[in-house]
């Protein structure tokens, strides 16, 4: 029992590991497209290295490295059945690199940010100008633009948050205030009299 369990795992490993070399291959090539016999082997792979990849930046840059990939995809296969499906595949990578965004810091943060929007507002459009999906498929179309458009909003906020600070403003100098005019001496009634008798002498 213990032995065909054993030979269960090498098999299941045997297959795995062709699968994994295959859609490297493939991968090297030239890539499949979504719809193509060895799309589903490259797509395993690509989910493979995923797997080993946990370290932010270097995630970040496989999945943008993909996104633009799916990218490609979709501009092959507008206008055929497999154009929502590439579409899909194409913003799924978007928005597992929006999730590693918060993991960076600083320049590298701000910068990771700004090419993903980018890259985010580049897809907006090209949906919008496919020729199907707009129309065929409106329901996902609808659903990838929300995606979309919760991305780029969560972007802007990265990209304000880790700007640079504006610099505080210069404080008003204002006018120094007129000094107020001396008040007169009061005169009283001794100050009359006197006067009075310097003019009759």
């Amino acid at each position: 029992m213990k032995l065909r369990r054993t030979q269960i795992s090498i098999i299941v490993i045997g297959l795995f590991l062709i699968l994994v070399f295959t859609g490297a291959a493939l991968a090297a090539i030239g890539p499949a497209q979504p719809g193509q016999l060895f799309f589903p082997f490259q797509q395993s792979f690509e989910n493979f290295q995923l797997l080993l990849t946990r370290q932010p930046d270097s995630r970040l840059e496989l999945l943008l490295k993909l996104a633009e990939r799916r990218q490609d995809d979709l501009s092959q296969r507008a206008g055929t059945t497999y154009e929502p499906l590439a579409a899909r595949y194409l913003v799924s990578f978007l928005t597992q690199a929006g999730e590693v965004i918060p993991a960076l810091e600083g320049e590298q943060k701000l910068a990771a940010s700004e090419r993903l929007l980018q890259l985010s507002q580049e897809v907006k459009t090209d949906l919008a100008n496919l020729p199907l999906l707009p129309s065929r498929y409106r329901t996902v179309y609808y659903n990838l633009q929300a995606q979309l458009t919760e991305l780029t909003g969560s972007l802007d906020q990265e990209t304000a948050a880790s700007g640079e600070p504006a610099a505080p403003a210069a404080p008003v100098s204002l006018p120094a205030a007129a000094s107020p005019a001396p008040a007169h001496p009061a005169i009283n009634a001794r100050s009359l009299m006197a006067a009075g008798s310097a003019s009759a002498g």
